[in-house]
């Protein structure tokens, strides 16, 4: 019970009340076995009679605790749901109640990246292109690989960057010196981070690094799985983003691993992701290609820089990898399928048939959507859940 209480807190789910309900009358049943027995040793150690107590005891032994099964549902009740939208933090690369997964080489830039996220999350802002925040978010970020020093610095470049003189008060941060000693393999761990989240009512968590998190095997399935279970379950309970930043492992000579298992360790690593964010190899340059798989988006590339500027501050930016002639082709077909499905869709186009039309990937319309927003030629409304593109300058 000591051990299993703590796993409960703060926020116990029903599910969790009646585990421990039972573990409490399966101890109970126990200990009454335990004196039925003792009782048996003593009377026939005093060579009395016994009275029904062999009976009693083999009662006890063998009545085990109801375990309720979970509820399932029917297809058709699913199918009768009408979901919500994927609530991105910051699209399309975190949403909330999902687990996004960044990993790289150690020294490559994750960490200034991570934290640039953070500040954007915060603010409800992305300011380097290509990206979306939907609104400010009460931010979390945990490091345990940099310290106050080196944090503060990024912090103090990044902000100055955003044109901006102070942080946004929504964003906490942990740093190597007063981060917390974590083991989400425990009970006792997994209560504390959560205790955190909770007390700082997060709904983007950033971790870094993985590594920080447990003291397992990471090549070890089953090792890893109670960590993984811990982080996925956080980001459900609490419906919070968690980004976490994660190593990757040793180069495949051969060129021919799919970079959904090029992180270190165990493969159940990158399936627990929802999100997978790819930091590839900069070189001796600032410019980072970097490559996407998500579970509910399509496959993306793009281009992360960043540049210092004369007074020490830096500014980043997310460019399209898509090539520059492409992209004005892409950007004029759109415009095209548009104008074309407008007379049939008054009341907006769903992105859908955007995509269906035009014959491109979801997120290189979307990115195009979102440009064309900011230019003024199209608007986006919600037809219920869904939302809807409407084309309301023809002539641009």
């Amino acid at each position: 019970g000591n051990d299993y209480l703590p796993a409960l807190r703060p926020a116990p789910t029903a599910a969790a009340w009646e585990e421990y309900a039972g573990a409490v009358l399966r101890c109970a049943r126990k200990r009454t076995a335990l004196k039925l027995a003792q009782r048996v040793m003593e009377k026939l150690a005093a060579g009395e009679e016994l009275n029904g107590e062999i009976e009693e005891l083999a009662a006890a032994a063998s009545v085990k605790a109801e375990k309720k099964i979970p509820e399932s549902r029917t297809a058709q009740s699913i199918l009768a749901d009408q979901p919500s939208p994927i609530d991105y933090a910051i699209s399309p690369i975190a949403s909330l109640g999902n687990l996004t997964m960044i990993q790289g080489e150690p020294k490559s830039g994750k960490s200034c990246f991570a934290i640039f996220t953070a500040i954007s999350a915060a603010l409800g802002a992305w300011c380097a292109g290509r990206f979306v925040c939907t609104a400010p978010r009460c931010v979390l970020y945990l490091s345990w690989e940099d310290g106050l020093r080196r944090v503060r610095s990024r912090i103090d470049q990044y902000v100055r960057g955003l044109g901006m003189t102070d942080a946004p008060p929504n964003l906490a941060i942990y740093t190597h010196e007063s981060a917390p000693v974590l083991r989400l393999e425990t009970p006792t761990g997994v209560a504390l981070l959560r205790a955190i989240v909770e007390a700082h009512h997060a709904e983007v968590v950033v971790l870094d690094t993985l590594s920080h998190l447990h003291g397992c095997e990471e090549n070890s399935k089953k090792e890893m799985q109670p960590a993984l279970d811990a982080i996925k379950d956080l980001a459900r309970d609490f419906r919070c983003a968690v980004i976490v930043l994660h190593h990757s492992g040793k180069p495949d000579p051969k060129g021919k691993r799919s970079m959904v298992y090029r992180g270190r360790g165990s493969s159940a690593i990158s399936a627990a992701a929802d999100i997978i964010i790819d930091w590839g190899d900069r070189g001796a340059t600032n410019v980072t290609p970097v490559q996407t798989r998500s579970k509910d988006d399509d496959e993306d590339t793009f281009i992360v820089s960043y540049s210092k500027q004369d007074d020490e501050s830096v500014r980043w930016k997310i460019e399209d990898a898509e090539e520059e002639g492409a992209k004005g082709a892409n950007r004029e077909k759109i415009a095209a399928v548009m104008k074309e499905l407008t007379p049939g869709y008054p009341d907006g186009i769903p992105q859908s048939r955007i995509i269906s039309a035009s014959g491109l990937v979801r997120n290189t319309v979307k990115i195009h959507l979102w440009e064309m927003q900011e230019k003024g030629s199209v608007r986006w409304k919600l037809s219920g859940r869904s939302k809807v593109w409407l084309w309301v300058n023809p002539t641009n």
